[in-house]
């Protein structure tokens, strides 16, 4: 596998990670619920399957306006994020109007 894919999907990767472990903070700190209680409502949504707890103990009912803003934000990050990263990676290269020569140097 080229190296420049391995480059794109670890910063796939880490940017999925980190936005994941971004929003829940923000959901801990305004809401005061279990931390894997609130990262199984942002983790389903940021890859956009749609997963909520369910029923009427679910986490999602209990949610206020500000919070449904932050999951619906985690929707978004989730659909747009990978898009930009890919198209920012494939800007094309810059050609060179120049070459620097290229010489053998012997030493010793």
């Amino acid at each position: 596998m080229p190296s420049h894919l391995n480059l794109q999907s670890l910063a796939i990767m880490f940017l999925a990670i980190g936005t994941v472990t971004t929003l829940t903070f923000f959901l801990a700190f305004i809401e005061n619920k279990p931390f894997l209680a609130l990262m199984f409502e942002v983790a389903p949504h940021w890859v956009r399957l749609g997963f909520r707890n369910g029923g009427v103990l679910s986490l999602s009912t209990t949610l206020t306006d500000i919070e449904n803003i932050i999951i619906l934000c985690s929707m978004l990050f989730g659909r747009f994020g990978p898009l930009l990263v890919g198209l920012a990676s494939l800007t094309p290269p810059v050609r060179m109007l120049y070459r620097f020569p290229h010489a053998k140097v012997a030493i010793g």
